[in-house]
């Protein structure tokens, strides 16, 4: 059985929202727009939040694709 490579996943699922879940107990969510070979991510209208649960708006961010524990994705209905 053949699985698609993690980047040749994230680019079918671009202009998606997504969770970003951190290695280090922070999470970024946001709507999916770029990526680049090393799975690093951009991400459009986003926010950090961390453990206290309290979001930040930081708008595009680029998120270190090694930094990544998991992604969660959603389609426009779940938000």
């Amino acid at each position: 059985m053949h699985h698609p490579s993690p980047k040749s996943y994230l680019e079918q699922t671009m202009n998606t929202d997504v969770t970003l879940y951190m290695r280090k107990k922070k999470k970024y969510l946001g709507k999916l727009i770029g990526m680049d070979e090393h799975c690093n991510v951009l991400l459009d209208n986003a926010y950090e939040e961390c453990d206290d649960n309290v979001r930040v708006e930081i708008g595009r961010a680029l998120i270190n694709g090694g930094s990544i524990a998991a992604i969660e994705f959603f389609d426009e209905n779940e938000r």
